[in-house]
């Protein structure tokens, strides 16, 4: 597959997904992106459509937990913790 060549403004991210640009940065810490956020000039966080993709799949799915319950994983997502096995 080819590599997608958008280049996407941590502002454009947080509109798109409904994340805010905290929480994109914190999950970016987090280690939450399938690949790590490029840099562009000045140093600013340069994304693509896949990472838009992967942030959406992320947050729509329930078997993630948030991480934390100050940047949920999306709208509408728990912001609880489950621990690995459980049924809860």
């Amino acid at each position: 597959m080819a590599e997608l060549t958008t280049s996407l403004s941590i502002g454009q991210v947080a509109e798109l997904t409904g994340l805010s640009v905290h929480a994109l940065r914190f999950y970016e810490h987090q280690g939450i992106f399938a690949n790590p956020v490029r840099r562009g000039p000045g140093r600013r966080r340069v994304y693509s459509q896949h990472d838009v993709e992967w942030l959406t799949v992320v947050a729509g799915d329930p078997v993630i937990p948030a991480t934390t319950n100050r940047y949920p994983l999306g709208r509408g997502a728990s912001a609880t913790m489950s621990a690995p096995g459980s049924t809860a």
